[in-house]
């Protein structure tokens, strides 16, 4: 009995031991943990502490790059309307300001009359002036306005109407029952020139019959910067009466500026006879626009492709803009202003493909509500 009695104590003793052993090594194992989630606690925190600083380093640098930026744009919109007030008033001082801001023009180079005749006269002063005067235009809005069309639109411009433009051109326009719109300049109409015929007035008649748009060119074809204030007004009068013999319906609403130089000095006359002014600055006009000075992409088969062709269509899609191509003559034969039927055709294919709505400028006009 005291036998069994003392194996039961050594028992419960051996038990009690076991027991606190096991307790002991699990307080020492909990205690081991803790020390581990305590250094990788610490761990993380400063980790995080690294990070949030970095973050804050980060954010100040773009702050104060942000804030250089910002500043950059302010002097550059400063710049620009110094050179407005400088441009206009003193020659002098508008050449000073052409050499510190704006020593890289924006003119296209693609444009007819840049690789026809020369952009530039011969005298100096000119030159630069009218690189000023036509780096404003593209810059300097008289008024934005906010596009509202509910789907992209295209259109197809055709400047100065060879007579190709006028019958083939409509021709294939007619196939995909669009109208264009056709920049004429009166004084060139049925006249001649070494690159190709001007449409005639009974060609002009015709297209404006076919619900075309017959647009204004000025009269003469001279560049902007020719032109005072009184002679630019002489122009537009004698466009008008141009067309007022050639039918009293037709009203000139669009302007495109001739051999494609724009000219700040004249931008604001022009916006109180236009409602737009179409330059040959490439680009899609989409959101805010300024409505006299309208980007346009060539389709001549010298400058563009048909991939570059698909690239425009579906950049309008994605903008939900307006894209405005301009020609001149439209032929088979090769050349640096020809547009051939096969480009021209695909650039419609294209759009109706889309689902692009073609329109002529005065039908885009009020489309898009500008």
């Amino acid at each position: 009995m005291r036998l069994h009695a003392t194996r039961s104590w050594n028992y419960t003793l051996s038990e009690i031991g076991s027991r606190f052993t096991r307790k002991s090594i699990a307080v020492r194992a909990d205690r081991e943990s803790g020390i581990r989630l305590a250094h990788r606690d610490a761990a993380w925190k400063s980790t995080a502490a690294r990070l949030k600083q970095r973050y804050f380093e980060v954010a100040q640098r773009l702050f104060v790059a942000s804030g250089i930026l910002h500043g950059l744009r302010a002097v550059n919109r400063l710049l620009l309307h110094i050179s407005v007030l400088l441009s206009l008033y003193s020659n002098e001082f508008s050449l000073i300001v052409m050499h510190v801001s704006l020593s890289q023009p924006d003119e296209p180079s693609a444009s007819p009359v840049a690789s026809r005749s020369g952009v530039w006269p011969d005298a100096l002063w000119p030159r630069l002036s009218a690189r000023v005067q036509h780096r404003l235009a593209m810059h300097v809005a008289v008024a934005r306005k906010q596009m509202r069309n509910p789907g992209p639109l295209v259109s197809f411009t055709f400047d100065d109407v060879p007579v190709s433009a006028a019958t083939l051109g409509a021709e294939i326009l007619g196939e995909y029952g669009c109208h264009g719109t056709f920049y004429v300049a009166g004084s060139l109409a049925g006249t001649d020139e070494p690159l190709w015929s001007h449409a005639t007035r009974e060609q002009l008649l015709t297209l404006h019959r076919a619900g075309h748009e017959l647009a204004c060119h000025t009269y003469t074809h001279k560049r902007m910067y020719e032109l005072g204030p009184a002679e630019l007004a002489a122009e537009g009068d004698r466009n008008e009466a141009f067309f007022r013999a050639l039918d009293p319906s037709i009203t000139l609403r669009n302007f495109a500026y001739p051999w494609g130089l724009g000219d700040y000095g004249h931008k604001r006359a022009l916006a109180g006879r236009f409602q737009t002014c179409r330059s040959v600055q490439p680009g899609i006009n989409h959101g805010r626009i300024d409505p006299h000075f309208l980007h346009s992409t060539p389709l001549e088969d010298a400058h563009i492709d048909a991939a570059g062709v698909d690239c425009a269509l579906d950049d309008v899609c994605a903008l939900n803009g307006w894209l405005i191509f301009y020609a001149h003559e439209v032929a088979t034969r090769s050349g640096e202003f020809i547009c051939s039927p096969a480009l021209l055709r695909h650039a419609l294919a294209g759009a109706a493909a889309r689902k692009i709505q073609v329109a002529s400028v005065a039908e885009a006009v009020r489309l898009t509500g500008i």
